[in-house]
């Protein structure tokens, strides 16, 4: 009776084992055909998605492009360039005691403007420079004059001055006068 129950054992052990494997094969199929379909349904998702992708960024890239090109356009024919003269003098007066100093420089200023902006400083170009000295003859005698009272007001030295310099106006004519005939 041993032997017969465990054949019996034996055999339902096997029995259970064969099941238990082709059990186990067919789940193994049916979850390999699972996993296949899901990849075949993503891969057909992923390659939807790339053409969606694909169409948004072309049309959104044609978009981009017609408004640099409608930019571009704009600005081509509104570009204005010009350049603005101007006539331009500067006059510089400097004066003192014994001269008067008078300059006036002559020429024209240049500026470039693009769309009505300036785009650099204005450039000045000096055409002539006129120059005039002058002595001036008032302050030169009224000097020599008051000159002429402070040596004759200090205490004996008044006839020894006049003789050295002579009469101060006498003094500042012919200084004058050589500066007349140098020009």
């Amino acid at each position: 009776m041993n032997k017969e129950i465990l054949l019996t054992l034996l055999i339902s052990s096997l029995l259970w084992i064969i099941i238990l494997i082709i059990i186990y094969v067919k789940n193994k199929n049916r979850t390999e055909k699972n996993i296949a379909k899901q990849h075949e349904n993503v891969s057909q998702i992923n390659s939807e998605y790339n053409k969606k992708l694909e169409s948004i960024l072309t049309e959104r890239n044609e978009d981009l492009r017609q408004s640099y090109e409608k930019g571009y356009a704009d600005a081509e024919s509104k570009k204005e360039l010009s350049v603005q003269i101007s006539p331009w003098k500067e006059e510089m007066d400097s004066r003192t005691l014994f001269k008067n100093k008078k300059s006036v420089k002559v020429g024209y200023k240049h500026q470039l403007f693009s769309n009505g902006m300036p785009c650099f400083e204005p450039h000045i170009t000096v055409i002539e420079e006129l120059t005039v000295d002058k002595l001036n003859e008032e302050h030169i005698k009224k000097t020599f004059s008051n000159l002429e009272l402070i040596m004759n007001n200090i205490p004996n030295t008044g006839s020894v001055a006049v003789s050295i310099l002579g009469n101060g106006k006498d003094l500042a004519n012919s200084l004058l006068n050589m500066t007349k005939r140098k020009k």
